[in-house]
């Protein structure tokens, strides 16, 4: 659907016939315009027309002058789409609860479908999958971690009945839903533990590093026994961390070491660590290496930008090679040159490809054709993309790179080379012909040991 807005604001336009003008959309004509004889002048009039069978080609609209020359205000293009999958109307109900419980702020985006439209306005921090029957969207996953979320979760979670991994730091009942993931480390939590935070398909709790209380629930016990991870350690007050301490400091039996491993397994390598290990001779300090290219100054930091050596730049202007060109030249990457022809496999223009107008080294990145944006003035730029997001399809190849390939597929067979016997080594194995390291043993005098100082002594 095509609307235009059209306005008579010429003061020297004082009745009908004297501005008219015909509207061809896609070639055809669909109607013919006098703006004072529909309305007058200065007033506003809208005109719609509906558009069908679109295809992919551009939908061209024009004003072809009768008398006078044309004049339009606006114009708004509305295409219908299909909708997307909505979310089921439970988990809409649990995640508005969670939403006014939780006090979500605004800045996370929380209207309309939590799932749908799944492409671009999905909740922050919320992931959705289809569910069985494939006619609805589900809550697999809440990541509201590091929010500064207040208030308390809503009891209507238990509707989330798909849900499998939580990050929150906050308790409720979770006893209907089924985790198989339950991260609440590292943060601020106080209190005790439920016991509906236990389910059977639970596999991973980790609770440490928090200021709870109280006694532990039988149930977060068996998941550890039965091959799950559990970490309760480094949490005020609780008894499985007297639990990790006294183990740290008296138990060195295997029954000790079997709960401090299944309950605590930070303290547990702790514990290895610091007592079954000290015997062992110290270790001298590793000496951390830094890229001395790297720096916090902002003015070093340019100034190895710009100043970069050609070996980083020709790395940093690389780009993988097509699975075509690769078997052809044996080559993995090569610098990107202009009129090479690529294909964009990442980012936001991911399957757009075309050819390379121009290698912008100041800023490492390239400049294809057809990818353009539009400034505020009206100018059509293009839009930088980094090399590593492309894959070179077509190579424009000179005598230098035709050298630089050969040089490269040498090298590459020299590698693969390495380290393997060659067929006269192998057939010399065979007939039992003496190898050089036997030759080189077998050289050395009866009266020097083959062992020992002397011996490179000898080589010497």
């Amino acid at each position: 659907m095509v609307w235009f807005h059209f306005a008579e604001i010429d003061s020297g336009v004082t009745m009908a016939g004297q501005r008219v003008f015909d509207v061809l959309i896609g070639g055809e004509n669909a109607t013919r315009i006098d703006i004072y004889k529909e309305v007058g002048g200065f007033i506003a009039f809208k005109w719609h027309y509906i558009v069908e069978n679109l295809t992919s080609t551009p939908l061209v609209v024009k004003l072809v002058p009768v008398v006078g020359k044309p004049i339009i205000c606006g114009l708004e293009n509305y295409a219908v789409v299909p909708l997307d999958l909505a979310t089921v109307p439970s988990q809409v109900m649990a995640m508005q609860a969670l939403k006014e419980s939780l006090q979500i702020p605004d800045r996370m985006g929380w209207h309309g479908d939590p799932c749908a439209p799944s492409t671009w306005d999905s909740w922050e921090g919320v992931t959705c999958h289809h569910s069985d029957n494939g006619q609805n969207l589900v809550v697999t996953q809440l990541d509201l971690d590091s929010q500064g979320l207040k208030g308390s979760i809503s009891d209507k979670i238990s509707l989330l009945t798909n849900l499998v991994s939580l990050f929150i730091t906050l308790f409720c009942d979770f006893s209907n839903v089924s985790f198989l993931i339950r991260d609440l480390s590292s943060n601020q939590l106080t209190g005790s533990i439920p016991d509906s935070l236990g389910s059977s398909n639970l596999k991973v709790i980790l609770l440490n590093n928090n200021q709870l209380d109280g006694q532990v629930p039988e149930k977060l016990y068996s998941i550890g026994v039965h091959g799950g991870i559990i970490d309760l350690c480094v949490i005020k007050g609780f008894v499985v961390y007297l639990l990790c301490l006294l183990a740290l400091c008296f138990g060195t039996n295997k029954r000790s070491l079997a709960l401090l491993l299944v309950i605590c397994p930070s303290s547990y390598l702790h514990f290895q660590e610091r007592f079954l290990r000290r015997r062992s001779p110290p270790q001298p300090p590793v000496k951390m290496k830094y890229n001395p290219r790297v720096s916090s100054s902002r003015r070093k930091s340019r100034k190895a930008h710009f100043t970069a050596p050609s070996s980083v730049r020709r790395v940093l202007m690389s780009a993988p090679l097509s699975a075509d060109l690769r078997n052809k030249y044996n080559v993995r990457s090569a610098p990107v040159r202009k009129d090479d022809e690529v294909q964009v496999v990442r980012g936001t223009f991911k399957g757009r490809e075309g050819k390379v107008v121009q290698v912008y080294r100041r800023k490492w990145v390239i400049h294809v054709e057809r990818i353009t944006r539009e400034k505020v003035n009206g100018a059509t730029v293009n839009v930088g993309i980094n090399p590593s997001k492309v894959v070179i399809t077509k190579l424009k190849l000179d005598k230098d790179r035709k050298a630089l390939l050969d040089r490269k597929a040498r090298g590459r067979a020299a590698d693969k080379a390495k380290g393997k016997f060659s067929a006269e080594e192998v057939a010399a194995a065979a007939a039992g012909a003496p190898s050089p390291g036997d030759r080189l043993i077998s050289s050395i005098p009866p009266t020097i040991s083959p062992i020992g100082p002397s011996f490179f002594t000898y080589l010497l």
